[in-house]
């Protein structure tokens, strides 16, 4: 892992994109760099030039893991992060599941894929105005990120119209929730009562013998009639 980091030119890109941000801001940099693996973050940590104070925050799989760091050690890193001590952090997914991380204002994802709600949180780290993200990706893991950006446009647009919504209205809403529910059950149940399933079977055409349905598919209704209810039965 670390002869990956040593010789490899996305890690010079980030090292770059670190120190550029870095003699801008001076010790008011916070960076966080996400990655997939604990020994990527280990790796890239040590391999940050020293001016940034880098260090990594990793979890743990299971009680017994050793290879993380536990929750005393998590919380130590992010209060050091907040002081100053360490102005950046090379995280795996642990720092976006529920670890209050201190505001930042660069963040950097390495090939870390994240669905809309993972990515949501990571950038939420960026508190700080005039903050920045970066992503380091292949472009079949940019255009699945530009995917998530959109759905959560969506969510986000939901959430407020939601909260705009005064609470008659909210509870109207409910309520048409609740009677289409009832409906639907109702139509099952009568369904269910109405319908009979002939049993499993094959029915084959008579000139060719070829499979035509399925007994599952057929229906005998009222005691009268046989339904086919296969929709690919006119392919065949």
């Amino acid at each position: 892992m670390r002869h990956e980091v040593e010789n490899n030119p996305d890690v010079n890109e980030i090292i770059r994109t670190l120190v550029h941000e870095y003699e801008i801001l001076k010790e008011d940099s916070r960076f966080i760099v996400f990655v997939k693996t604990r020994a990527s973050a280990k790796a890239l940590a040590k391999k940050l030039p020293e001016c940034l104070k880098a260090t990594h925050l990793t979890g743990r799989t299971k009680a017994k893991d050793k290879a993380g760091l536990h929750i005393e050690q998590q919380l130590e890193v992010m209060e050091r992060f907040r002081e100053g001590e360490h102005l950046c952090i090379v995280a795996t997914s642990v720092a976006c599941e529920g670890l209050d991380i201190p505001q930042c204002n660069l963040m950097i994802r390495y090939k870390f894929r994240a669905d809309e709600i993972s990515s949501y949180q990571m950038r939420g780290r960026i508190r700080n105005k005039g903050g920045k993200e970066v992503i380091l990706a292949s472009s079949e893991d940019f255009e699945r990120e530009t995917q998530n950006i959109v759905q959560q446009y969506y969510m986000k647009n939901a959430i407020e119209q939601v909260i705009d919504l005064d609470l008659t209205a909210n509870i109207a809403i409910a309520e048409q929730g609740i009677y289409a529910s009832e409906i639907q059950e109702r139509l099952l149940q009568q369904r269910q009562a109405d319908s009979k399933t002939i049993g499993t079977f094959t029915v084959h055409c008579r000139l060719c013998g070829i499979p035509v349905t399925d007994g599952d598919f057929i229906r005998h209704i009222n005691r009268t009639h046989y339904i086919v209810y296969d929709k690919t039965i006119f392919h065949k």
